[in-house]
C-alpha cells in the first residue's frame, strides 16, 4: 500500500461529498422556483404525438400575482378537530355520488340497478326506470342529464330526459363531457399506434372530430375537458424516476403552457370556473405518498402550481367557496397513505375531512367521524351549506355541516 498516495485521496473524498452537499442545496433552492413555458406548441391534428416543449422560464407558483388562487406561503399543519356529527342522507347502497344543479344529489343504486336523485331530505326517486346490470363505470354531464355508464352491456351513452341510450364503441376509453353537454372528448383506443387517438364527438351529429395521434403513449394523456373549454385534458411525459413534464391539451391538439412537476401517477380536477385545478401525484421517492397541487388553469400564468399540505388524490378533492375559495378534500391518515388509492379503488383506512382555505394556505380539518369511516370524493350542496360523501364501509350517503 502506498501511504504517500493517501491524503490526496482523503482530499479527493472531502471534494466530492462537498460537491454532493452543494447540489442538494442547488436542487432544494431550485424546487421553490417553478417555471412554466409561455408559448404553445403547434401542429396539426393529423400528425404524430408531438413531445411538449421544455420549459423555458416564465413565472414560477412562487412568486405569483397577489390574489392569483394560489396559496402564496406553505401551508402549516392541519388543525384538529372534534369528532362528527355525521348524519346518515340516504342509507342504501350507492356508487357515483354527484351533485344535482337542481338541488339534491344524484347517483346510481346497485341495490335496484337504477339511477336516482335524492332530494334535500334525503327521499330517493328514479331519474329513469330503465336498470342497469354490473355497472363499472359512469361518468356524469356537468348539467347531470346525460351519462356514459360502462355496464354488462358495453358501452353507452343514456339521456335521461329524453330515456335513449346510443351505444358506444368498446375500444373507447375515459370520457369526459364537454362544458355545454354537447359533446364528449375521449380516446380511441385501435389495434394499432395507427388508429390510436384523443377525439371528440358531437352528440348530436355523430361527427367525430380526431384531435391529436396518441401512437404508443395513450396511458400518457388524461383526458378531462376545462370548465372553460381550454384544454380537452393533459399530457404527462416522464423524465426521470420522479418528474414528469406536464403539458396542457387545447383543443386544436396543441400542446401548451408545459412545465415540469414531481411524482408520478397524475390525476385531475377542475374547479367549475375553468380558472383553477387540482392534481395530484405519488412521490415515488417516498412510498408512492400522495402528494397533491393546485394550478392556474387559464389566464397568462396558466400552468403554475404551489404545492399544499395535504397526503390525498385530486379525486377525493372539490371545490367551493366564492370564486372558488375553499378545497375540500377527504384525507387519510399520514400511517395509511402510503401507494394510496393507486389502483384506482379507495383503501378502507381512516379518513378525515379538510377544508383549505386557497387564499391564506390554511387548512382546518372539519370533520373526523366517530368510528373510523372510509370516505370517498366529498360533494358540497348546491346551497353549499353542507357536505355529501359516501361512507365506502356502509355504502351509504352521509353529511355533514360546511362551516360557514
Amino acid at each position: 500500500m502506498d501511504l504517500s498516495a493517501l491524503p490526496l485521496k482523503r482530499i479527493a473524498i472531502i471534494c466530492s461529498i462537498l460537491l454532493l452537499i452543494a447540489g442538494v442545496i442547488f436542487a432544494l433552492w431550485a424546487v421553490k422556483w417553478i417555471p412554466v413555458a409561455q408559448n404553445p406548441n403547434s401542429g396539426d391534428v393529423d400528425t404524430p404525438l408531438r413531445t411538449p416543449q421544455q420549459p423555458v422560464g416564465g413565472l414560477g407558483a412562487k412568486n405569483l400575482p397577489t390574489g392569483s388562487g394560489i396559496p402564496a406561503t406553505s401551508t402549516p399543519p392541519v388543525a384538529p378537530a372534534a369528532p362528527g356529527p355525521e348524519q346518515v342522507f340516504f342509507s342504501s347502497l350507492t356508487i357515483s355520488l354527484a351533485n344535482d344543479p337542481t338541488g339534491g344529489m344524484v347517483a346510481f343504486n346497485p341495490s335496484t340497478s337504477t339511477f336516482i336523485h335524492i332530494d334535500s331530505n334525503g327521499n330517493a326517486s328514479n331519474k329513469s326506470e330503465e336498470r342497469f346490470f354490473d355497472v363499472k363505470g359512469i361518468t356524469w354531464s356537468h348539467d347531470r342529464g346525460m351519462a356514459v355508464i360502462e355496464d354488462a352491456n358495453g358501452k353507452s351513452i343514456y339521456n335521461f330526459n329524453t330515456k335513449e341510450r346510443i351505444a358506444l364503441p368498446s375500444n373507447w376509453e375515459e370520457f369526459s363531457f364537454s362544458p355545454d353537454n354537447r359533446s364528449i372528448a375521449f380516446k380511441n383506443l385501435g389495434k394499432n399506434s395507427n388508429s390510436q387517438w384523443l377525439a371528440t364527438t358531437n352528440l348530436t351529429t355523430g361527427k367525430i372530430n380526431l384531435i391529436t395521434q396518441l401512437g404508443n403513449e395513450a396511458n400518457r394523456v388524461h383526458v378531462d375537458w376545462a370548465p372553460g373549454n381550454t384544454a380537452l385534458g393533459f399530457i404527462t411525459i416522464p423524465t426521470d424516476g420522479n418528474a414528469q413534464q406536464l403539458s396542457f391539451i387545447n383543443p386544436d391538439g396543441a400542446f401548451a403552457s408545459s412545465t415540469p412537476i414531481e411524482g408520478a401517477f397524475f390525476r385531475s380536477r377542475w374547479a367549475e370556473s375553468g380558472k383553477l385545478f387540482v392534481f395530484s401525484t405519488a412521490d415515488v421517492d417516498n412510498a408512492l405518498t400522495p402528494r397533491l397541487w393546485v394550478g392556474l388553469g387559464s389566464g397568462e400564468h396558466r400552468g403554475a402550481y404551489q404545492e399544499l399540505s395535504l397526503t390525498t388524490t385530486a379525486d377525493q378533492c372539490t371545490f367551493g367557496g366564492l370564486n372558488d375559495r375553499l378545497l375540500i378534500c377527504a384525507v387519510p391518515d399520514a400511517r395509511d397513505a402510503a401507494s394510496y388509492g393507486l389502483l384506482g379503488d379507495i383503501p378502507l383506512v381512516p379518513h378525515r375531512i379538510v377544508a383549505l382555505d386557497l387564499a391564506t394556505g390554511i387548512p382546518k380539518t372539519i370533520y373526523t367521524p366517530t368510528t373510523p369511516t372510509t370516505i370517498k370524493s366529498p360533494v358540497i350542496a348546491k346551497d353549499a351549506k353542507k357536505i355529501y360523501f359516501t361512507n365506502v364501509t356502509t355504502g351509504q350517503v352521509e353529511t355533514v355541516p360546511l362551516p360557514q
